[in-house]
């Protein structure tokens, strides 16, 4: 889960079902500093880079799955627009710096969940597209499956299917690649599950 302690002023709402870690501000008499889990920087670049890196690992860690579900999926991700507007709660404090590092992290956090159902191979193809809120009105369409992050967390539905399946995650895994494999088997059972409705 992507939780956010800020004291600056910026505070995130909490990201139900993500997979990384722990991100804040702390002002301190030298400036700024910004954490990642338990460790920190004194710039927003070094804590990103080494986001970046961090994730970059997972990714290639990430194995095909066995036995595909197939089909055609969609992944809808939150815009930056759309993590501005929802994701981040603004105080007196806050700073164009500390929310640019937020909505950075966030996108990227986002962009790790799908870039790792594509790794996995779970469909036989993949589209990622950017929402602007109310993801789940969003039509199917051409595609056999719909895959969305939004505030609420990651949820799928099926072409033809009524039903939107929250993707849940057990959170007693450890926060990282333990977790991202856990969202990664979560979806692949969502999936499947609708294909043999």
């Amino acid at each position: 889960m992507l939780h956010r302690n800020l004291p600056l002023g910026i505070a995130s709402k909490t990201i139900a079902v993500m997979i990384i870690v722990s991100l804040s501000l702390l002002l301190n008499s030298c400036g700024m500093t910004y954490k990642i889990g338990e460790k920190s920087f004194s710039s927003s670049e070094e804590a990103l880079k080494w986001q970046s890196d961090m994730f970059a690992d997972y990714i290639n860690q990430i194995t095909p799955a066995p036995h595909p579900v197939g089909g055609i999926a969609l992944i809808l991700i939150p815009s930056d627009d759309e993590i501005v507007r929802n994701y981040i709660n603004y105080g007196r404090r806050s700073s164009k710096d500390g929310i640019e590092y937020i909505r950075t992290a966030t996108r990227n956090s986002m962009q790790l969940n799908a870039d790792a159902i594509i790794r996995r191979r779970i469909f036989n193809s993949v589209r990622i597209d950017r929402h602007d809120g109310n993801p789940a009105n969003v039509s199917v369409g051409e595609n056999d499956f719909l895959i969305f992050g939004d505030v609420d967390g990651w949820s799928i539905k099926g072409k033809g299917k009524s039903q939107i399946i929250p993707i849940t995650v057990d959170k007693s895994k450890s926060v990282g690649m333990e977790r991202l494999i856990a969202f990664l088997d979560a979806v692949f059972r969502a999936a499947d599950d609708l294909r043999n409705r």
